[in-house]
């Protein structure tokens, strides 16, 4: 069984104890419905302060995807400036072939 990241509290709504003054039959049945409401509330707070928390790491992960795409695009565009200032007629592939063989050689 996976641990829970996040626990929404209370988990029971209606186990509140009822106060002295609610001891009769009529108040106590209000008391316990209050409780049950007030524990739904509080556990809607809970659901709510969870779900901001997952939507905060959701933004922190989008900027950072954002942020590695626009280097990326950057990378590729300084690649396609480079590749289009070269010129093939220029280079004599021979020459270039020795060169590098000559280089990884010592």
């Amino acid at each position: 069984m996976p641990l829970a990241n996040r626990t929404v509290l209370p988990s029971w709504l209606g186990r509140r104890s009822i106060s002295e003054e609610d001891s009769t039959e009529e108040n106590s049945l209000t008391a316990v419905s209050h409780n049950a409401v007030l524990g739904t509330i509080i556990q809607l707070a809970s659901l709510v302060r969870h779900a901001d928390d997952i939507f905060c790491d959701l933004a922190e992960e989008c900027q950072l995807v954002f942020e590695k795409a626009e280097s990326i695009t950057h990378r590729i565009k300084a690649l396609d400036k480079t590749v289009k200032q070269l010129d093939s007629t220029e280079v004599n592939i021979r020459k270039l072939l020795y060169f590098i063989a000559q280089n990884s050689v010592q």
